[in-house]
């Protein structure tokens, strides 16, 4: 039997957030793998190396940022980035 995308996806809407959660954090990566960069964001990327390279900023660990992110949703009781966001855990 072949897996097609919305079955997949039914069956990732059925897990509990935590789950779905870190089965997004394994699929971003490698979304970046072929995807083409646009000029706007490549102008973002060289801007924010600059950045780091200079210590104008520091920049926080992504497991630090999911983390807060995980625990700021626990604390709402948020299933969907719209309630986060009601919340005032996300700037939309």
């Amino acid at each position: 039997m072949v897996a097609t995308v919305d079955s997949i996806l039914q069956d990732a809407l059925a897990l509990p957030g935590d789950a779905r959660l870190q089965l997004v954090e394994k699929l971003i990566p490698t979304l970046w793998e072929d995807a083409p960069v646009s000029d706007a964001h490549r102008n973002v990327l060289n801007r924010r190396e600059q950045e780091i390279a200079s210590r104008s900023i520091k920049p926080i660990p992504g497991d630090q940022v999911m983390r807060s992110v995980r625990e700021a949703l626990r604390g709402t009781g948020a299933r969907s980035r719209k309630e986060a966001a009601e919340a005032g855990c996300l700037n939309l």
